[in-house]
């Protein structure tokens, strides 16, 4: 150890920066000079930008660095389980990992009526159970988001509610946590139709997407927006795509392609074969629109699509709930095997270990939002 000691600070912060969360919360112990720089909010987010990138499968982390045989029909990887910290109390089997951003999760329950909603950090074993809200159990369509404030350099959670009312005169109200503060507070919401949000959305720098299931007049489809720091509301018009060809019966779901926003829209034949349209969004001086990035049709022994995980392959879901990959270009299909675990409308989403604190001590100024 004595040979640590006369490194220079520079080098010694360098090979601190390529260990792991869980080992540097353990080194944090090894002498004062470590400590503080462990904690130190420059050396979190150094160590975030520098950390590999996971994906999150409903309950399971799958290290995409040992997905590295092209040619295999089969992929070999490394996987874990994604566990709560104090898993006694709140077990993945009732609360489920939601959304996240920076290594931290925001976990909910399964149950629309249960209040207790968690941020946790489980690279270094950290939980924060939030406050209650202000509104009462009669809400319903309860849905959330999580995100960074960039500008504030703090967490935040967003939660829209639906109370009460007829159809088409629900009143949707909206409530923001700052893990600055430890508190919530009701904001203004322009949101003047019934929302019916997708429990899937996307967080990507620093606003969080839903995709809305129904919409005020006609009964469309949308995309719901909230800016983590303006908190503001907007609503994103679906693309132009074939309605007819496409049917209302499939699945839409958000993911991120090439630094970009991407939508799915995606249709089952009577003989389980996948037609699928994959739009990319555009921001303008305009405002938001869409290009059509590609079109899969048919593809059989195929549900529906997942996640990219590079640029020309995607993760997928089979009828049976096993994950496979689909490469645009050779249009070939590999099985991941991951044994005795069927998913079934897996949420696949990218993910690090991070150091970031859930207490709320981790200001960081130029962080990179993962």
């Amino acid at each position: 150890m004595d040979m640590f000691y006369h490194l220079p600070k520079e080098i010694m912060e360098e090979i601190l920066l390529r260990l792991p969360p869980k080992s540097l919360v353990r080194f944090r112990c090894v002498c004062k000079s470590w400590n503080i720089l462990i904690n130190d909010p420059s050396f979190i987010n150094k160590h975030l930008l520098s950390c590999t990138t996971l994906f999150l499968m409903g309950k399971k982390l799958l290290s995409p660095e040992s997905i590295c045989n092209d040619k295999s029909d089969n992929i070999s990887f490394l996987i874990e389980e994604f566990d709560i910290p104090g898993s006694n109390k709140y077990p993945l089997l009732w609360y489920f990992p939601h959304s996240h951003c920076n290594g931290i999760v925001c976990v909910c329950p399964y149950d629309i009526f249960e209040e207790t909603i968690i941020l946790c950090n489980p690279a270094i074993k950290e939980l924060k159970v939030l406050p209650k809200s202000f509104f009462n159990k009669d809400s319903i369509n309860r849905e959330i988001g999580f995100g960074y404030d960039s500008i504030s350099s703090d967490y935040k959670v967003v939660r829209i509610f639906t109370l009460g009312g007829k159809w088409r005169n629900e009143v949707s109200k909206a409530e923001v946590y700052t893990l600055g503060t430890d508190s919530w507070r009701e904001i203004k919401t322009d949101i003047n139709f019934r929302c019916c949000l997708s429990s899937r959305g996307r967080y990507y720098k620093g606003v969080y997407y839903w995709w809305n299931i129904l919409s005020p007049i006609d009964y469309d489809d949308m995309i719901i927006s909230f800016d983590m720091h303006e908190e503001k509301f907007k609503s994103i018009p679906l693309p132009d795509y074939d309605r007819k060809k496409m049917g209302f019966g499939g699945w839409k779901s958000l993911t991120i392609w090439n630094e970009s926003l991407a939508l799915f829209i995606s249709r089952k034949s009577p003989v389980m074969s996948l037609f699928l349209e994959m739009w990319v969004m555009v921001d303008n001086l305009n405002g938001s629109s869409w290009i059509k990035h590609l079109t899969i049709e048919p593809l059989e022994r195929v549900h529906f699509p997942l996640a990219f995980w590079k640029k020309d392959e995607l993760f997928m879901e089979s009828p049976s709930g096993e994950i496979v990959t689909y490469k645009l270009f050779t249009k070939k299909l590999r099985k991941l095997p991951i044994d005795h675990v069927k998913f079934r409308f897996t949420h696949v989403d990218f993910y690090v270990k991070s150091l970031v604190s859930v207490k709320g001590g981790s200001k960081l100024k130029s962080q990179q939002q993962m």
